[in-house]
C-alpha cells in the first residue's frame, strides 16, 4: 500500500510540475506573438537536414526583426485527432520530427517574423497562442523541416514520402480524398491558400 501511494504521489508530482513549467513559461513570456518557424524543402524527394538554431542565428533574426531577441520555445507535434491521424502519425513517425520550435516576440513585430525569418533561411507561421506543455529552451537546438506526406511504399517496402519545397499546391482527388486531407494537421502544414503560410 505504501508503495502503491509513493508511487501515485511521484507521479501526481512530475505531472504537477511538467504543468508548472508550463505556466511559467507563458508567465515570463507575457503578450507575445507566437510563430512556428522551420527550414523549406528544397525538392520533392529529397528531405530537409535540420538548421541549428544558436546565438548566431538569433542575433541574424533579431537584426531582421529590428528588436530584442526572440524568445525560442520547444513544443510537441500536432497531436492526431481521429483514427486518419493517428494511422498516418502511425506511418509517419520515423520522419515525422520530435518537436517543434517556436520563437515568440511582442505583437508589435510580429509583421516583420516572416521576413526575419526569411533572411536566416527559414519560414515562419503564426500559431494562436503557446501550446501546453512547451518548454522554453536555450543554446542550440535543431529546427527541422515539416514531415514529408506519405504516398506509398516503394519495391522493398520503404516508406515514399514528398517533401513540399514552399509554394507547393497538392491536389488531392478521388473517393478518399476527404481522409487524406484530414492528415494535413498533423504535419503542421494548412489547408487552403492562405497568405504568408505553407500551402498543403
Amino acid at each position: 500500500m505504501t508503495a502503491a501511494v509513493a508511487v501515485i504521489g511521484t507521479g501526481t508530482a512530475a505531472g504537477w510540475g511538467r504543468h508548472r513549467l508550463g505556466r511559467l513559461v507563458a508567465e515570463q513570456t507575457p503578450e507575445r506573438a507566437w510563430f512556428h518557424v522551420h527550414p523549406p524543402h528544397h525538392d520533392l524527394w529529397g528531405a530537409r537536414e535540420p538548421v541549428v538554431c544558436d546565438a548566431q542565428l538569433l542575433d541574424c533574426f533579431a537584426a531582421g526583426l529590428r528588436a530584442e531577441l526572440p524568445v525560442v520555445v520547444s513544443a510537441a507535434p500536432p497531436k492526431p485527432d481521429g483514427p486518419t491521424q493517428r494511422s498516418y502519425a502511425g506511418l509517419a513517425a520515423l520522419s515525422r520530427p520530435s518537436g517543434r520550435i517556436l520563437v515568440g516576440v511582442h505583437p508589435a513585430d510580429a509583421a516583420r517574423v516572416p521576413f526575419a525569418a526569411a533572411g536566416c533561411g527559414l519560414l515562419s507561421r503564426a500559431v494562436p497562442g503557446l501550446p501546453t506543455g512547451a518548454r522554453e529552451v536555450h543554446g542550440e537546438v535543431a529546427v527541422e523541416a515539416l514531415p514529408g506526406w506519405m504516398v506509398g511504399t516503394d519495391a522493398s517496402g520503404e516508406p515514399v514520402t514528398v517533401n513540399l519545397p514552399p509554394g507547393a499546391t497538392v491536389l488531392v482527388c478521388g473517393a478518399g480524398a476527404a481522409e487524406v486531407v484530414s492528415t494535413v494537421a498533423v504535419t503542421g502544414r494548412t489547408v487552403g491558400s492562405v497568405a504568408g503560410a505553407d500551402v498543403a
